[in-house]
């Protein structure tokens, strides 16, 4: 990998972090940052691992679920706990 290329995976992933606490403080408000949120957005694994289900799988179903958190100015998602807790519950009847 030449030095541009693993600048630019840097900086997407850098880009990726802010993203994610800039989406937090819009969800949860920027309170004094020591209160822990109500919501976690969980990763892709994480939330796979949840679901027992492959992370290819929770991308290409991501459209069609309702927990999944598109995080602004971003190509990333992150899926909300107390989301996938609900709609579990709703399928699980």
């Amino acid at each position: 990998m030449d030095l541009d290329a693993l600048l630019d995976l840097l900086a997407d992933k850098l880009a990726e972090r802010v993203a994610e606490r800039v989406a937090a403080r819009l969800q949860h408000g920027s309170g004094n940052g020591h209160a822990p949120p109500e919501d976690r957005l969980l990763t892709a694994d994480e939330a796979a691992a949840y679901l027992g289900v492959k992370v290819r799988w929770l991308y290409g179903h991501s459209s069609s679920l309702p927990f999944v958190v598109k995080l602004p100015g971003s190509r990333a998602v992150r899926y909300s706990e107390q989301g996938l807790h609900k709609w579990l519950a709703r399928r699980m009847g």
